[in-house]
């Protein structure tokens, strides 16, 4: 197999995004599932499902053959990293390793009520707008939030949704979601000279200082953000 990137075919790149499509489709997946699941950056992985993406990294797509739940050298196959008669051999050997297994999903909330510019506050016990499946061992103990407002942008687009480990600490330069004086918050949490701030990253919009009198707390540090669809 070929390491490198070089740049695959058109008609194989459309053929790979088709199998994986359908494989998405197979798997009851959304997209944002997928690019977390795979942990595949959303844009490239709508680079790979539409077959733009010129260079394909042949490890993401061992990632995405993971979290498809399908053997890796299928999509090697299909982009030429595998010759035939490779395959061959290698599906020989398969065979004493069994069923692939399934991974372990759980529901996670999704809640739609704090935002990253100044909105309205935070309910005391919020309703789930709806549960997502994914994976327990990335999502245990997280919650996904709506994204509304431009402060964050263009890291959080409005209509973004992030999904956030509860009660986690946020370390320097980090995005996590506060509550500053009663208002809920999705900020980049900076620290200078013994001093904290919380910065947007939309520079329209002025960092807030925390000091030790403001009502200040932490609900939980930002792992993954999910593009809008």
């Amino acid at each position: 197999m070929s390491k490198n990137t070089t740049e695959v075919p058109e008609k194989l790149r459309i053929k790979l995004a088709k199998y994986l499509n359908e494989l998405k489709e197979k798997r009851q997946l959304g997209f944002n599932q997928l690019s977390i699941k795979s942990e595949v950056n959303p844009g490239v992985l709508t680079k790979i499902l539409s077959g733009s993406n010129k260079r394909v990294n042949p490890y993401q797509l061992k990632k995405l053959a993971y979290a498809l739940r399908v053997d890796y050298k299928e999509l090697y196959k299909i982009v030429g990293y595998l010759e035939e008669e490779d395959y061959k051999n290698e599906e020989k050997i398969k065979s004493n390793l069994g069923p692939i297994e399934m991974e372990e999903m759980i529901n996670v909330p999704v809640y739609d009520s704090v935002s990253a510019g100044c909105q309205a506050g935070l309910e005391a016990e919020p309703t789930p707008v709806e549960y997502v499946p994914l994976p327990k061992r990335m999502a245990e103990g997280c919650v996904i939030i709506n994204v509304h407002g431009d402060s964050m942008e263009p890291t959080l687009k409005d209509g973004s949704s992030i999904l956030v480990k509860l009660n986690e600490e946020v370390n320097h330069n980090e995005i996590g979601v506060f509550i500053y004086d009663d208002e809920p918050l999705v900020k980049r949490y900076k620290c200078f000279d013994g001093k904290r701030f919380l910065y947007s990253d939309n520079p329209d919009y002025p960092p807030r200082e925390v000091r030790e009198e403001d009502s200040f707390s932490l609900c939980g540090k930002v792992l993954w953000i999910m593009a809008k669809q």
